[in-house]
């Protein structure tokens, strides 16, 4: 998935590189071929595109500049990819001592997302490695009903079978290693969490006072933004949109991944409805709120029960100020986290 034009795949891809390299090992990425769907795309899906941004911030120039139009996708092509070291021209089935398929949603076969489909390559088929295993992997939004309702679980159980090793990042993933594989996963958190980004990251940036909503532009409805902008005024924050225009934020930012993250760690609040956010809202102690969808139920919700952060969900638009307002003891947060980054580092030790 590391060529999926986002920031959170970017961040995890760019994460579980170093970190395999950390252990002494040299990475290269295979890419996938696509497979047919299983399910039709539904419609009004969340655009991964950002067109028309008004704001840009440049770091280097040191002043914001208006735009009519931006390729927010293009800036993936020349300038984030190369720092994964992801060339040009895909690479199939490459031979290597040993695949890991991971992070995200690999496992997420029940999608109508044309370039992505049911790839049987992303569970391992036809793969070119003395070794297969995979690193907090996620089916998504498929659940074990769905498999068994479009007729690919005994399939999918088959191909599970196969893996040396299985690393799963949500319990609904896990259900389905059971349920289909006949094995006990190991669960694992996103690799945003392993890497210290600090290094590559701006130390300052241009704003304080502010407020970043992470969230896909055409998911946050007028009831919620109503909300979100009224606890921003009451708060005398301004409120930033990085890498996707919300149409009620004062600013709709452009930034590198490494950008993005000093904005959120230089945030006074996030409110977010992606997963990925999520991470990030946890990874650097903010204090945030979660607008939850039924495409990331699944995974979002288990990742903040894992941290003990269950109430950080906004189950009642009415009740996001209050949450907001509620600090996180990230005491207890910090210590999971530390625990698990360790887990996950022995895991790839162990299993590369």
């Amino acid at each position: 998935m590391q060529r999926v034009k986002n920031y959170g795949s970017f961040l995890q891809a760019y994460s579980l590189k170093h970190t395999i390299e950390a252990l002494g090992h040299t990475v290269e990425f295979v890419d996938y071929e696509v497979g047919k769907g299983v399910v039709e795309k539904k419609p009004n899906l969340p655009k991964l595109a950002v067109h028309g941004v008004k704001v840009l911030w440049n770091l280097r120039r040191k002043n914001y500049r208006e735009v009519r139009r931006l390729d927010f996708l293009g800036r993936f092509d020349t300038e984030y990819f190369p720092q994964l070291g992801l060339p040009e021209e895909r690479r199939y089935r490459t031979k290597v001592d040993t695949l890991v398929i991971g992070s995200d949603e690999v496992f997420h076969c029940l999608q109508g997302e044309k370039d992505i489909g049911y790839s049987k390559e992303l569970f391992g088929e036809r793969n070119n490695a003395s070794r297969l295993i995979s690193y907090a992997a996620s089916f998504g939004a498929t659940t074990l009903q769905g498999l068994r309702q479009h007729g690919i679980a005994e399939e999918i159980g088959r191909m599970l079978e196969k893996f040396d090793a299985i690393s799963v990042r949500d319990e609904n993933s896990g259900v389905i290693v059971r349920s289909l594989a006949h094995r006990e996963p190991v669960f694992h958190l996103d690799p945003v969490f392993l890497y210290d980004y600090t290094p590559l990251m701006p130390a300052s940036v241009p704003m304080r006072d502010y407020i970043v909503v992470y969230a896909y532009s055409d998911r946050i409805s007028p009831q919620e933004a109503r909300e979100i902008k009224a606890f921003a005024r009451a708060q005398g924050k301004a409120l930033v949109s990085i890498g996707t225009r919300q149409f009620f934020c004062d600013y709709n930012l452009v930034a590198s991944p490494f950008e993005l993250l000093s904005y959120i760690r230089h945030a006074d609040y996030i409110v977010t409805d992606t997963f990925h956010g999520a991470v990030f809202s946890i990874k650097y102690n903010k204090q945030f709120a979660v607008l939850v969808r039924d495409s990331n139920r699944q995974k979002l919700r288990d990742l903040l029960g894992r941290f003990g952060l269950e109430k950080r969900e906004v189950r009642d638009l009415h009740a996001l100020s209050g949450i907001l307002r509620d600090k996180v003891a990230y005491g207890p947060v910090n210590e999971i986290m530390a625990q698990q980054v360790q887990s996950a580092k022995a895991y790839l030790q162990n299993n590369l």
